[in-house]
């Protein structure tokens, strides 16, 4: 286990107490250290898990902060792209057939918003190497993206965090 993920675990379970109702991701993640922990550890989960290079990283709207720290630690020019599930808008890029990307989540409860993110990369003619999230804390939405062919490596685990699973899998 890597430094970075070690010190990502210690982190989030200082943050997450006892169960998940103090696990704030938000502030875990957008202070200096901890978004910097991340953002390595998302990098090398990317370069361990992924054989192709991504031509971008695409992220739920709500992520936006952890690719850009993603793309930046690269020191890249790797576009990225957000998409809101709300009001259906992508942002920073545009995806085009040859496109192969990984899409980054920072934590997937459902899987409902992931697959939305999924399935509007494909509606767009790009194809999916990997998602990533960087807590997956249900457990559920892995079946899912396997079934389906899609490679789900997330970096920490509800079992990582010593805390139950948060939900049922979204249908």
């Amino acid at each position: 286990m890597s430094q970075a993920r070690k010190t990502l675990i210690d982190l989030t379970r200082a943050e997450a107490g006892e169960d998940w109702a103090d696990l704030d991701l938000r502030h875990l993640l957008y202070t200096g250290r901890r978004l910097r922990s991340a953002a390595l550890v998302l990098s090398e989960w990317i370069e361990l898990h992924v054989t192709e290079i991504p031509s971008a990283l695409v992220c739920p709207f709500a992520d936006e902060m952890l690719v850009h720290a993603v793309v930046s630690r690269a020191m890249t020019d790797m576009k990225w792209v957000s998409i809101n599930d709300v009001d259906h808008n992508m942002s920073g890029g545009e995806l085009t057939e040859a496109d192969a990307v990984v899409i980054l989540a920072g934590m997937v409860t459902t899987g409902a918003t992931v697959r939305y993110t999924h399935d509007t990369v494909i509606e767009e003619g790009a194809s999916v190497l990997a998602i990533i999230p960087l807590i997956d804390a249900a457990g559920t939405a892995q079946g899912f993206f396997e079934s389906i062919g899609v490679d789900y490596w997330p970096v920490l685990t509800h079992y990582d965090l010593d805390l139950p699973p948060l939900a049922q899998a979204a249908d």
